[in-house]
């Protein structure tokens, strides 16, 4: 009796010790390989320097489109005395950025520049009023060239008081 005891006792050991060398951790380990848990620290910390680097590219995209916008409508208001900061309706064709984030559609020249002063008035130097081929008036408060740029500012902008939260983006190509 003695005996089959001692067998039991050891394959039981060899069973643990067998499950414990096999893992696959364990010889990652025992190889210097990094194991399951360093792993996924390291997936962490990648998306996290992704999401930074997302974040600033993003930020930079921003401004850089934000800086154009404002050129862009600095330079269609040129016609007007420098005084007067009245926005014009500018024809579709003369913009120069494809995106545009728009902050309201009117049927009216009249209310599109009313709109447009108030959301001038409210911060968004940016702001401008195109003509849409459908006779209506669009009021931009960004404009960038690439979609990515325009869901980004237009994801800044929602969250502020500066534009309507119904904000939708317009590519001036279609």
């Amino acid at each position: 009796m003695k005996s089959f005891g001692k067998i039991c006792l050891f394959i039981a050991a060899a069973t643990v010790s067998a499950a414990l060398c096999s893992s696959c951790d364990f010889i990652r380990a025992a190889l210097g390989r990094p194991t399951s848990a360093d792993l996924e620290n390291m997936r962490v910390k990648l998306a996290e320097m992704r999401e930074q680097q997302r974040q600033d590219s993003t930020a930079q995209a921003l401004a850089d489109s934000l800086a154009a916008a404002a050129a862009d409508s600095t330079a269609m208001a040129a016609a007007e005395s420098p005084a007067d900061s009245i926005p014009v309706v500018i024809p579709k064709e003369e913009l120069t950025k494809q995106y545009h984030v728009i902050a309201g559609c009117f049927s009216t020249p009249e209310a599109a520049i009313k709109e447009c002063s108030r959301i001038r008035a409210a911060g968004c130097t940016a702001a401008l009023v195109f003509k849409l081929r459908t006779d209506r008036f669009a009021v931009s408060c960004f404009g960038g060239d690439t979609c990515q740029e325009a869901e980004d500012a237009m994801a800044e902008l929602s969250g502020s008081e500066i534009c309507p939260p119904d904000l939708w983006i317009y590519n001036t190509n279609k």
